[in-house]
């Protein structure tokens, strides 16, 4: 069973909190909480929170195991920016943006990924039969694609811009390219 928590409007920049919610993507809850608990950050407090809150939700709805609960999607997205201005000098003004972020957190106990597992077991081996019939396809087409041969390479074009025609490599050297 999955459990959600958000948390919206917070005075952190996304990209601050991204890097605390890293820490605890996949992990279970306990030590999620224990990490979050020891990071020294504004971002970390928030989202220690919303890991609590979560946590909570999932007793709400009465889930069996607490304890097996793991952090199944931690994600950040960005709020609205709040704009402001701060005078510099000769009258000018520059523009002071204050980023704000919005934080979900899903708990899982990892029963509905055993289950979608068992099911997908039997579609997975007719999709092998599928992958397998497009390699054999893709092999033909390798085989029957002309190379190109040292001869094309005096031709210039926007794919072979960074090699040197022949006649030119005999003027500056070979390992030497043009205009380097």
């Amino acid at each position: 069973m999955d459990v959600r928590a958000s948390t919206r409007f917070i005075r952190v920049s996304p990209q601050r909190t991204r890097n605390v919610v890293d820490m605890i993507r996949g992990v279970p809850v306990n030590t999620a909480i224990t990490t979050l608990n020891f990071t020294n950050t504004k971002a970390a407090k928030i989202v220690g929170k919303t890991l609590k809150s979560a946590l909570a939700n999932a007793k709400q709805r009465e889930v069996e195991n607490l304890d097996e609960l793991f952090v199944k999607e931690v994600f950040v997205n960005e709020g609205p920016i709040m704009r402001r201005f701060i005078a510099r000098a000769m009258g000018r003004a520059t523009r002071i943006r204050k980023r704000t972020s919005h934080i979900t957190i899903v708990l899982s106990d990892g029963m509905q990924e055993a289950a979608r597992a068992h099911h997908a077991a039997p579609q997975a081996a007719a999709h092998e039969v599928k992958e397998g019939a497009k390699e054999k396809h893709k092999d033909l087409s390798k085989k029957q694609a002309v190379r190109p041969t040292a001869k094309d390479s005096k031709i210039k074009s926007k794919a072979m811009e960074k090699f040197v025609r022949m006649k030119d490599q005999k003027k500056i050297g070979t390992h030497e390219k043009k205009g380097m």
